[in-house]
């Protein structure tokens, strides 16, 4: 009983929070998006490499 108490208040506290502080989260999503895009970009950059170093390899083992 105490535990569900505890968790009504602490839904209560964080409602309020909420819509005190919805900015915050908001900027939070922001920089997730944004880091997101920079691990992603980074990804894509690393996958070309390596198609293109695999390429130079394989075209170099079909010449000898």
């Amino acid at each position: 009983m105490k535990t569900g108490i505890a968790g009504v208040v602490a839904m209560a506290l964080g409602i309020w929070a909420l819509t005190c502080c919805w900015w915050f989260v908001v900027e939070i999503i922001e920089g997730l998006v944004t880091l997101g895009l920079i691990v992603g970009g980074a990804l894509a950059i690393a996958v070309s490499l390596r198609r293109m170093y695999r390429d130079k390899q394989t075209t170099q083992q079909v010449k000898k």
